[in-house]
């Protein structure tokens, strides 16, 4: 069942973000390709959880954990990346790991990828009264 839910939340974020990336930076837009859109767009080996262009048009691939952003995340957006640059062009493209936690091995090795930067996502819930 926790993997229901962690599934289900990443989902969530996947779906929030996708339809908000003016919230990670100004100017990006959701990749669309005739009828195949950048959430979970499909590669050889997987789905990149959104690809989308920035205000330039490069390409930026967004790789979403939402527990702790592990080393494994950074090989996962790595090989995305290379395959949008080989598949895609108007490389080098970049891209952004968002994790809830993101761990200092995940961090130290992140200084070693060019392209690629961390992000922490924070939820919060706010009440208002009505009547």
């Amino acid at each position: 069942i926790d993997e229901d839910r962690a599934f289900a939340a990443e989902t969530d974020l996947r779906d929030f973000l996708a339809s908000n990336l003016d919230r990670v930076e100004a100017g990006l837009q959701l990749y669309r390709e005739g009828e195949r859109s950048g959430v979970e767009f499909p590669v050889e080996d997987g789905r990149i959880d959104i690809l989308a262009r920035d205000k330039t048009g490069r390409f930026v691939v967004f790789e979403l954990k939402v527990s702790r952003g592990r080393n494994k995340a950074l090989g996962q957006i790595l090989y995305y990346m290379g395959w949008v640059d080989s598949h895609l062009g108007k490389g080098p493209c970049r891209g952004i790991i968002i994790a809830k936690d993101i761990s200092d091995d995940l961090i130290l090795a992140t200084r070693r990828a060019q392209g690629v930067s961390l992000f922490r996502y924070k939820l919060s819930v706010s009440v208002e009264h009505i009547a």
